[in-house]
């Protein structure tokens, strides 16, 4: 749950980083990302809202019709950077700890296909976050493009 709390807590940045929203769009967009698999509860959202503007990673405004609107703050980008760096760094190690296994565990591969595998998903990560920052448009042709070839070849 500690891990979830975490990624809730970028997510809630990295959304306010596009959008003023509120709480309540916050849990919505939680279940939409999910695919309906969680809602975090008031309990988990509105906590995690006043201690990100008490950090002063976000700012309030009240509207005439009572709702709480969050925004981001400068500061609030600058945690969000620093925290998508060190989560991607994770990922990736978590990545080149355990896909290795994995194969070996699902596939029956052998040592030296194993070591082969890591090599070549090695330069898949590097590949995949150089895609990952490319424009949408450009990064969905590029996969669709790389799915076919590669349906071509399955």
């Amino acid at each position: 749950m500690q891990e979830l709390q975490g990624l809730l807590k970028l997510f809630a940045l990295s959304v306010l980083s596009r959008e003023k929203t509120t709480g309540k769009q916050l849990a919505e967009k939680v279940f939409s990302y999910t695919g309906g698999k969680w809602k975090p509860s008031f309990g988990s959202i509105y906590p995690l809202l006043s201690k990100l503007e008490a950090d002063g990673f976000t700012k309030s405004t009240v509207t005439r019709s009572g709702e709480v609107f969050y925004e981001i703050t400068a500061k609030g980008k600058k945690e969000l950077e620093k925290e998508k760096k060190l989560l991607s760094s994770r990922m990736n190690e978590h990545l080149r700890s355990c896909m290795p296994l994995l194969m070996q565990v699902l596939h029956n591969w052998s040592e030296e296909e194993v070591n082969h595998f890591r090599e070549e998903h090695e330069e898949f990560l590097l590949l995949r976050d150089k895609l990952m920052k490319l424009p949408h448009e450009k990064r969905s042709k590029i996969v669709k493009e790389l799915l076919s070839k590669m349906r071509s070849f399955v």
